[in-house]
């Protein structure tokens, strides 16, 4: 999941017209929403792991939504939620 948002982010800062198509698709959603499907489900899955899955759509959100600090937000407080912060 970290390698796909990695590679989405990297597109996303060389081509301008997919911040375009990833707003009208609802990425950040999406991957939201996978990303904690993937560290309910997998209780077993190291904290470590979790962390840098929310860090790679970390970075997919600001390089596909620069201004939306709403969006920035929620993921921050995902991850504090799954280290128990």
């Amino acid at each position: 999941m970290s390698s796909l948002m990695d590679r989405l982010a990297a597109y996303a800062q060389r081509t301008h017209e997919a911040t375009g198509q990833f707003e009208q698709t609802v990425a950040f959603e999406k991957l939201q929403e996978a990303c904690g499907k993937i560290s309910e489900s997998h209780a077993e899955m190291p904290l470590a792991e979790v962390i840098a899955m929310y860090g790679s759509l970390l970075d997919f959100t600001v390089n596909v939504y620069k201004n939306d600090l709403g969006s920035i937000d929620s993921v921050l407080e995902a991850c504090c939620k799954v280290g128990g912060w």
